[in-house]
């Protein structure tokens, strides 16, 4: 045999083996990105849904699971030698090591997110050992070791915030760093407001004393500034977990007989009270806009009438209440037939008054719908029930206050404590609020159809001209009778209206129409002042329109930067709100930009030019 031929079969088998070899690394490479880019991915796509499905808790709890289990597996991978090694390969080097912080980052914060899970899952389970609320008691053991895990939260969060502080960052991910840096920082504030209120959390729920916790049910069709006249309460009791409702009922038949007035050190003050003292009826508490006044007013106001001592107020009114039914089912009311999520409205708040007989008919009712709401809140619907309050709190339509100041705090930074937009707008901006308080004892405030128009026009100096289009109708439907002009049948619509702007507006008119008494201004105490009129009539299918004009100081506006905060007041039918910014210098002279336009808004809001 010729062993000239030996060398190409050599060098076959020699090529053969770096083919193979080539193609393992290759396979090696990819597989280790492939498995990171796809925790990665996963990770990236859980938590868009858990902030975003609100629709579907229990798909939230799956996610955050899902996504504490690829954070963990995402941090390991982008440690895998492949990894590491391609952080040296030029111009692509960069981006990996960028990568790869965020992917130990992410590994940092897996047990936030599994314990986020862990939480969720106790709301939703249907193990009732595991659940943290099950015939009628809520799981304080449970709650107490979701408590003591918050030193573990706090390590991991820090960790994953030095991570991406002192670790290097280059090309196109950093941006991705830096969003995840401010969340970052934002839960620690949230984690640190935690810390100081959680010792509070087991005895409020009754660990250690009995809690008392006032529900109100805000009336939309006769309103106070802060929501619904409170004409209905519940008050729970929480004993060691334990719930239940010792006294519910009407305010003026069955609570405080009469409805007096009563004398209390009040905190809201002119233009709602003319004297510290002033003897007012209870119904009427949360005359203020801002439920953080309104709500402590309601808590003196119920312990000046002899109620007992309270540990916080929670408001709910008729939509939260139509929602709730919406969720979880009709209530069956002798002679008045289902009272559905649909038609709550329509037969509580217009049919009723007109339709039954006698008041304590309509009371009985009342109270028959209270008593489903609190039954399915407190047996396995609940979750059902918390997920539907919820989900009508960005239009106030749950409100909670607390006594406890840590309390509060938490609930003021869950924007579930009611507030008006200048005590959550950032310093410097302009203010729009628009609440009523109804005058004449009527259930009219539920055919308000409100329209807000604001013009701004801005100048070289930092200053800006407002003027602001305030459009009522009372739109009473076809067919719905009224008589008279006070009282529960009438549809004479007849209010008191408080308009928000900032502190520091100059030059404050407003055009009312005929009749109605003259705009008067009072220093809120915040960076707000209030224009206040005692107003006047809209008959039924009249429109009345107000016009506000201010102006704010030179060097208000900097940078040539608007900003606008909205607050709404909880009411059947949401604002339609449009704002524009005209600019009369410069370049931009004579240009519009529309900030919103003809949009119904039942939340809070900010808008900005830039």
């Amino acid at each position: 045999m010729d062993r000239r031929s030996n060398p190409p079969r050599i060098r076959q088998t020699w090529l053969r083996r770096v083919f193979w070899f080539a193609t393992a690394f290759m396979v090696w490479v990819l597989s280790s990105f492939g498995l990171w880019l796809y925790s990665a991915y996963q990770v990236s796509g859980l938590l868009k849904l858990s902030q975003t499905d609100v629709t579907s808790p229990s798909k939230i709890v799956d996610s955050l699971a899902s996504a504490s289990t690829h954070a963990r597996r995402v941090s390991i991978f982008s440690d895998l030698t492949a990894i590491q090694l391609a952080t040296h390969v030029p111009k692509i080097g960069d981006e990996i090591s960028t990568a790869r912080t965020l992917s130990h980052a992410a590994g940092k914060l897996s047990d936030v997110l599994a314990t986020g899970a862990t939480f969720g899952k106790s709301v939703y389970s249907t193990n009732a050992q595991d659940r943290l609320f099950s015939d009628g008691r809520i799981n304080l053991e449970l709650v107490e070791a979701l408590i003591a895990k918050e030193p573990m939260l706090a390590a991991a969060i820090n960790d994953a915030d030095w991570i991406l502080t002192h670790d290097e960052c280059s090309g196109s991910l950093c941006s991705q760093v830096t969003d995840l840096h401010k969340k970052i920082e934002k839960s620690k504030t949230l984690l640190s407001i935690l810390e100081q209120s959680m010792p509070a959390i087991p005895p409020a729920l009754g660990r250690g004393k009995t809690s008392r916790f006032l529900i109100t049910i805000g009336n939309e069709a006769e309103l106070r500034a802060s929501g619904g006249a409170p004409l209905s309460v519940a008050l729970l009791e929480i004993d060691n977990g334990y719930i239940k409702v010792s006294k519910m009922g009407q305010i003026s038949t069955e609570i405080f007989p009469g409805n007096p007035k009563i004398s209390w050190q009040h905190l809201m003050s002119e233009p709602f009270v003319s004297d510290p003292l002033q003897p007012i009826k209870f119904v009427n508490a949360n005359m203020h806009p801002d439920f953080t006044i309104a709500g402590e007013e309601i808590v003196r106001g119920w312990q000046a009438n002899g109620g007992d001592t309270l540990d916080g107020v929670i408001s709910i009114d008729s939509t939260a209440l139509a929602n709730v039914l919406e969720q979880t089912g009709p209530v069956a009311t002798p002679g008045f037939g289902n009272i559905t999520g649909e038609n709550f409205k329509q037969r509580m708040l217009i049919d009723s008054y007109r339709q039954l007989s006698n008041e304590g008919q309509r009371q009985n009712i009342n109270n028959l719908i209270g008593q489903a709401l609190i039954s399915r809140a407190t047996s396995s619907q609940f979750p059902t029930v918390l997920d539907a309050l919820l989900a009508t709190a960005p239009g106030r339509h749950i409100q909670i206050h607390m006594q406890d100041v840590n309390l509060q705090v938490l609930i003021s930074t869950l924007h579930l404590d009611g507030a008006t937009p200048d005590k959550r707008a950032e310093f410097g901006s302009d203010l729009i609020g628009l609440y009523s308080k109804n005058r004449n004892q009527a259930k009219s405030d539920v055919f308000q159809k409100r329209q807000i128009i604001q013009h701004v026009v801005l100048h070289k100096d930092g200053s800006a001209d407002i003027e602001r289009i305030i459009k009522v109708k009372n739109d009473v439907p076809p067919g719905v009778s009224g008589e008279g002009t006070i009282g529960y049948t009438t549809v004479l619509n007849s209010s008191y209206w408080c308009s928000y702007l900032p502190t520091n507006a100059e030059d404050v008119t407003m055009l009312l129409p005929d009749g109605y008494p003259n705009m008067a201004l009072y220093n809120n105490g915040y960076q707000s002042k209030l224009a206040f009129t005692r107003g006047g009539e809209i008959k039924p299918g009249a429109e009345v329109s107000m016009t506000l004009k201010y102006r704010l100081p030179a060097g208000f506006i900097r940078n040539e930067r608007y900003s606008v905060a909205f607050g709404p007041q909880p009411i059947a039918n949401p604002v339609v709100l449009t704002v524009t910014v005209e600019y009369d210098y410069g370049t931009k002279s004579g240009q519009i930009d529309t900030l919103i336009a003809e949009q119904s808004m039942d939340r809070y809001v900010e808008l900005s030019n830039l």
